[in-house]
């Protein structure tokens, strides 16, 4: 799992709270930036499983898998740092399911990133 929380970035735990997945939102750091998207930082882990609702993110997963991941046992480790096009889309890539990511990002201080956009 990932060591450590830095005030920077968001967390994404699995259901033994173990920190799976790093995120960074240049969006909520500085409103006036004109990048919107959340970022999803190497070595996050992703679920091995996949079942999406809609097919462009299963395609997008797909395309996830064959190029920036490698196998870690369990999960499947990123090899770079991707951009989504929101943190729901980045969330829903780690958990392989369709997901309201704002709910599942947290910051350092275990605060919701859903509470921090208000």
């Amino acid at each position: 799992m990932i060591d450590g929380k830095d005030s920077l970035y968001f967390y994404l735990t699995d259901r033994s709270r173990d920190v799976i997945a790093r995120g960074r939102y240049p969006k909520l750091a500085d409103p006036k930036t004109k990048d919107t998207h959340f970022y999803l930082l190497k070595g996050s882990f992703l679920l091995k499983k996949a079942k999406f609702d809609q097919l462009h993110d299963l395609a997008g997963r797909r395309e996830i898998e064959a190029h920036y991941v490698t196998d870690a046992g369990h999960y499947l480790m990123l090899t770079e740092d991707r951009p989504f096009k929101s943190p729901s889309h980045a969330a829903s890539m780690i958990v392989g399911r369709d997901v309201k990511g704002e709910t599942l990002w947290f910051d350092a201080e275990d605060t919701p990133l859903v509470d921090l956009m208000k």
